[in-house]
């Protein structure tokens, strides 16, 4: 597990400064300390929820008038069951649960990758809520979806899939040196890797598809 400055230094690295504020006389502005903060945050309640284990997949959507609205193209995914029942992932004490769940405005794509690396690091079962169809996996314009780079995070860093348990498929750590070793760094090189060398396809269910 990361302590506060591993995570800090090695979440700078990979990410910069994008979205967190800019260097002001050398330092970290407020705004770039408060959200490495709940990144951070993130990260130990993810990996210390008390299943031991986190539910990715595609966010089920709804208009306004609460109807489902893209479970055409999704299957299925996580929606307000999986956020009662498995209970959600948040910044600070209460926070502590298996489901990301912060609010649209404060969802950034390294934060979702804190709240995946704090199960890494944990060793955590990550559990699909969506299956590993095209359109779950693959995007035109950034090479994979969230739940594409999820997956990616998971097969690089250790986990294999196990497909046919009592509740569906689930990735489980089979090489714990590898997820121990994980880095924000890394991850992002595996990012470019994959996208540049078409390697998310591999992560799709071709009997899915």
């Amino acid at each position: 597990m990361y302590n506060k400055v591993q995570f800090e230094g090695d979440f700078i690295k990979a990410y910069g400064y994008l979205g967190v504020g800019a260097f002001k006389t050398g330092r970290l502005t407020p705004p770039a300390v408060r959200y490495i903060d709940f990144c951070y945050s993130v990260y130990n309640n993810a990996a210390t929820n008390k299943l031991e284990a986190l539910v990715v997949g595609r966010i089920v959507k709804r208009d306004g008038t609460g109807t489902r609205i893209n479970l055409e193209k999704v299957g299925y995914g996580l929606d307000d069951d999986e956020r009662t029942n498995f209970i959600t992932t948040k910044a600070g004490k209460d926070g502590v649960g298996s489901v990301l769940g912060v609010d649209d405005s404060d969802w950034e794509l390294s934060l979702n990758d804190s709240w995946l690396m704090g199960g890494i690091h944990a060793r955590h079962d990550f559990y699909l809520a969506s299956p590993r169809t095209k359109d779950n996996i693959l995007d035109s314009t950034y090479g994979a979806t969230v739940t594409g780079r999820e997956l990616l995070g998971l097969t690089t860093f250790g986990y294999t899939l196990h497909p046919n348990t009592r509740l569906g498929e689930v990735y489980v750590c089979t090489d714990r040196a590898r997820a121990l070793a994980a880095t924000f760094v890394a991850y992002q090189k595996a990012f470019d890797a994959a996208r540049a060398g078409g390697g998310f396809s591999k992560l799709v269910n071709t009997n899915t598809s």
